[in-house]
């Protein structure tokens, strides 16, 4: 369509046109002798409307009913491609950053109604991996889990599992700060690092208290425990 338009030089039609007047003058408006540059516009004009309405899909064409004039048809495909582009773009870079769970969750759903509502419908599966894609590395095990069951838990069930894992981490986040406080900001590890350490899952980083791994039934960690063990 843009490529005819450029073409033959349409965008005059579509884009600020410059539309003549109706009638040169009250006497002309009182007769309905309308102006021969109108007439020849409306024709060009409707012409075209019918044209681009030809184009569409019949699920799109619900949404410009009302449209009289191909500029207003014009407008309305340019408001819906710029939104959806706007909302893809978004989709791609939504992140929880510091933002509480609940107000991350609330992003996510108001970012799929916006696309549900231009016509770009988000499955479950693709809201889970927008979720995942930004949760941040302190919800790695989780993820992990999400990964390796993502038809253990309905949505709505990971909505809720990831609010109480927020509350296991800002809980470990506090305590880990009351004990650095209590042992005279003196920290183990190296470099001042902790190093704190999970014996379900084996990875640094975290404890068992917060590690999704022991929601699944079917994980086994009696392996990486013994490993450590035997070290």
């Amino acid at each position: 369509v843009e490529l005819v338009i450029k073409t033959h030089r349409l965008h005059r039609f579509f884009v600020h046109p410059l539309i003549p007047s109706q009638y040169l003058s009250l006497s002309d408006c009182d007769l309905g002798i309308e102006n021969p540059e109108y007439s020849a516009w409306e024709t060009q004009d409707q012409l075209l409307l019918s044209w681009l309405q030809s184009s569409l899909s019949a699920s799109f064409l619900a949404r410009v009913i009302g449209c009289k004039h191909s500029f207003q048809l014009w407008e309305k495909i340019h408001l819906h491609f710029n939104s959806q582009t706007k909302a893809k773009a978004q989709q791609r870079n939504m992140k929880k950053g510091d933002r509480p769970i609940n107000k991350f969750l609330l992003c996510l759903k108001t970012l799929v109604h916006s696309l549900n509502s231009i016509g770009y419908p988000v499955s479950e599966h693709e809201q889970l991996d927008i979720l995942i894609e930004g949760l941040p590395v302190e919800y790695e095990s989780f993820i992990s889990l999400i990964n390796s069951k993502p038809d253990l838990f309905s949505f709505d069930e990971i909505e809720s599992l990831l609010v109480a894992q927020e509350a296991r981490i800002e809980k470990f986040k506090q305590s880990r700060g009351y004990f650095h406080c209590g042992r005279g900001g003196r920290r183990g590890g190296r470099n001042g690092r902790v190093s704190i350490h999970c014996q379900i899952c084996n990875k640094y980083g975290h404890t068992t208290s917060i590690c999704y791994h022991r929601l699944n039934p079917t994980y086994s960690f009696t392996c990486s425990f013994h490993k450590q063990k035997s070290c």
